[in-house]
C-alpha cells in the first residue's frame, strides 16, 4: 500500500502492528519518543501534554466522526463514553399503573361495603356520646344549626365500631398488595459486532493543512 499519513488509523483482519505503526490501546509515549505524531495529536488522548502523551484506545470501542450530523448530537473530537450494559430505573419507564389485589378478611366475602350515615333521624334519639354500633347521623331539628360530627384529626378520645356497614359479608379488614415484578437485570446495548485489530501510524508521511 502507499505510505500511510502519522496518526492515520486502520483496521487490519491480521493481530499484530506492522513495522510503523502501534496498535491503537491507549499507550504512554514522551513527547520526545515520537514528535511529529505528538504534534498532530496532543495530548487528546491522555497524557500531560508537556512530557507524555498518549495514543487513542480503540479496545473495545467503535469509531464515531467527530462533529454533529443533521438532527444528532455533538461528538467533541477525542470524546469518549458510553456503557455496555444499562440497568433501567423508575424514570427511564414509560408512565403506567398496576393492578391491585385486595385480600378482605374477617368474614367470608360478599360484596362491596359502603357505610351508611342516617339523614333525618329523630331528635330524641340522638345522643352526644356515641356507643358501639352507632351509626353516624345528620339532623338539625328546630332550625338549628348543623350538629358537629367531626373531631380534627389527633383529638383524643376513645373510639367506637359504628353500625351501618351494609353488604360486608362479615369483613372487617384487610390488604392491599400491589406485586413487584421483575429481577433488575441490566440490557445490552451493543449492537452486533465483529473484532478486528486497529493500528495507528506512527511514521510516515507527515499531513499538511487542505
Amino acid at each position: 500500500m502507499a505510505e500511510a499519513f502519522i496518526g492515520q488509523i486502520m483496521q487490519v483482519s491480521f493481530n499484530f502492528a506492522p513495522i510503523d505503526w502501534a496498535v491503537a490501546a491507549g499507550q504512554t509515549f514522551t513527547v520526545n519518543q515520537n514528535q511529529a505524531l505528538f504534534a498532530l495529536i496532543g495530548a487528546t488522548f491522555g497524557g500531560d501534554g508537556r512530557t507524555t502523551f498518549q495514543l487513542p484506545n480503540l479496545q473495545s470501542r467503535v469509531i464515531i466522526g467527530a462533529g454533529q450530523g443533521p438532527g444528532l448530537s455533538n461528538y467533541a473530537w477525542g470524546a469518549h463514553d458510553g456503557v455496555e450494559r444499562v440497568t433501567l430505573t423508575q424514570v427511564n419507564l414509560p408512565a403506567h399503573s398496576h393492578a391491585a389485589v385486595f385480600t378482605p378478611t374477617g368474614g367470608g366475602g360478599g360484596s362491596a361495603v359502603a357505610v351508611q350515615a342516617l339523614t333525618g333521624a329523630p331528635a330524641a334519639s340522638l345522643t352526644a356520646t356515641p356507643a358501639a354500633g352507632s351509626q353516624l347521623a345528620n339532623t338539625a331539628p328546630g332550625g338549628a344549626a348543623q350538629p358537629k360530627i367531626y373531631a380534627p384529626a389527633g383529638t383524643s378520645g376513645t373510639p367506637v365500631n359504628l353500625g351501618g356497614v351494609s353488604g360486608g359479608g362479615g369483613i372487617t379488614g384487610g390488604t392491599v398488595q400491589i406485586g413487584n415484578t421483575g429481577n433488575n437485570v441490566p440490557i445490552e446495548t451493543l449492537p452486533p459486532y465483529l473484532a478486528l485489530r486497529t493500528n495507528i501510524c506512527l511514521a510516515g508521511i507527515y499531513p499538511q493543512h487542505g
